[in-house]
């Protein structure tokens, strides 16, 4: 009678786990994906991106961050996607992987990566929430004209080459795209959990470059650059969103003279404004450009130490640029490597603002002319007005989002893609699964104790003839089962 009743407990207890562990999952699977976290990405041609994969292996040869390589290609020959952070870009909307940087066919991916490739890896990382990044970056447009937000008014003057719908129309264009791109989510990521629904929680910025070419531009952009913050949070109903922006960084450190200076220094000006502080920062992107890079295509010009007349570029460097850079100086010569380190720098910049990161790790991305202050963390800036008022101020910095106990498998779902063939998994990088294999073993192993606990309590109260030695060896004997 009491090996019949036993039987029926092991029996009990095994249904009775199945359904535990499985209403244990939904629960803490609907806890982990939460809301869905979105971060716009906006600029110019640079955050567009313009540097080849090819280029990305460069980064290899890196003595400081050399390591990251593996990041990005954990087996040595692909590059990895997520797909716990989707991406929109242009007609394209998918998994994070190499290819959504400039293309000549917007509708589908091509050869090149931008600062969204790292950033996003580092973003799902960071976060338990699903991803979403939603970039904007159409080349050879100005903040001063196309992107002009609302509250900044009209250009005095206007240029008798702009027309009235000029101004704004990249600005219009961004609004237009992030809204299309959030009211058809369902849609375009058909996983897309909308109940948990999503929350604006960031916007990147790079650009700069078309705004040299006009003095009051390049005079007013602090400004204006504030205008843009306020009144895109105002559009999206984020007023916490944070913000990260990228200093033009276009031929290196160097750099800091003309009128480049004037455009660098209005992107600094932002770390004065005092009601953003704690929730937008401007970082420094030229000290990311590989100084053998940048010695070597400004020699005789910034770099006044070489003359390549008399010293003219040798084979090996020759080389070493063909392996590190796909285009121009003014797209950072399309080197993968920056883009990389662009990207990570965003994304641990934005999890500090975030509260997910160290204070301290933004210093990496300051300043390094090597004055103890930038010209944008002084006082004032030459040229640069102080910000209007502006309806709606930001408020401050929300509290750090509280982080689950264990980490979701949707951090150990990263993919690797050969470039140019279709999506395949293949083996996930080991120590992500490790760390979830241990905590997912640890959540399975304390569920299992707590349903076999209730079973044997309850059949112990019905029949007192179930002694308390036969439930303490059925007890041990699950327990090694669960290899607890």
């Amino acid at each position: 009678m009491v090996k019949m009743r036993s039987e029926r407990i092991s029996r009990y207890i095994g249904v009775s786990v199945a359904v535990g562990l499985l209403a244990l999952g939904q629960a803490w699977g609907a806890q982990g994906k939460g809301p869905l976290k979105v971060f716009i990405l906006a600029g110019q041609s640079n955050m567009d991106g313009q540097a080849n994969v090819r280029t990305i292996d460069f980064l290899g040869e890196d003595k400081e961050h050399g390591a990251l390589l593996k990041k990005f290609k954990p087996d040595g020959k692909t590059l990895v996607t997520r797909d716990d952070v989707w991406v929109a870009s242009g007609g394209v909307y998918g998994d994070l992987g190499p290819g959504y940087g400039g293309r000549r066919n917007y509708d589908k991916l091509g050869s090149n990566i931008g600062p969204e490739y790292a950033f996003g890896y580092f973003m799902g990382e960071a976060l338990e929430e699903q991803v979403l990044l939603i970039k904007y970056g159409p080349g050879g447009k100005s903040l001063y004209v196309n992107f002009r937000p609302p509250s900044a008014g009209l250009p005095e003057p206007l240029s008798p080459k702009t027309k009235p719908e000029d101004v704004g129309d990249q600005y219009r264009a961004l609004v237009g795209y992030v809204h299309e791109t959030l009211d058809n989510l369902k849609k375009r990521f058909p996983t897309y959990d909308e109940k948990a629904g999503y929350e604006i929680a960031g916007f990147v910025w790079f650009q700069g470059y078309n705004d040299m070419f006009d003095e009051t531009g390049r005079k007013e952009y602090g400004t204006n650059l504030v205008h843009l913050i306020k009144d895109l949070r105002k559009e999206f109903k984020a007023p916490e969103m944070k913000v990260v922006v990228g200093v033009m960084g276009v031929n290196g450190v160097k750099n800091e003279v003309g009128k480049q200076k004037d455009v660098r220094d209005g992107q600094r000006y932002i770390n004065t404004v005092p009601e953003f502080k704690g929730n937008v920062k401007a970082i420094e992107s030229a000290p990311l450009l590989h100084p053998e890079v940048v010695a070597i295509m400004t020699a005789g010009w910034l770099n006044k130490e070489r003359d390549l007349k008399k010293n003219p570029i040798t084979p090996e460097e020759q080389a070493m640029l063909q392996r590190a850079t796909s285009n121009k100086g003014y797209h950072y010569y399309g080197e993968g490597r920056f883009f990389i380190l662009l990207g990570k720098a965003f994304a641990e910049t934005m999890q500090e603002l975030m509260g997910k990161g160290s204070k301290s790790v933004s210093e990496k991305y300051r300043d390094k002319r090597g004055a103890g202050l930038s010209a944008g963390e002084e006082a004032g800036i030459p040229g640069a007005a102080q910000p209007q008022p502006n309806r709606n101020p930001s408020a401050p910095a929300a509290n750090a989002i509280p982080r689950r106990p264990y980490a979701p498998m949707s951090l150990c779902r990263p993919y690797v893609i050969a470039s140019g063939a279709k999506q395949s998994p293949l083996p996930r990088d080991p120590r992500l699964l490790r760390s979830a294999r241990n905590d997912t073993a640890h959540v399975f192993r304390t569920a299992a104790m707590l349903v076999q606990n209730v079973a044997i309590e309850r059949f112990a109260k019905k029949d007192a003839r179930i002694s308390r030695s036969k439930n303490k060896e059925m007890t041990d004997s699950s327990l090694e089962f669960f290899g607890h």
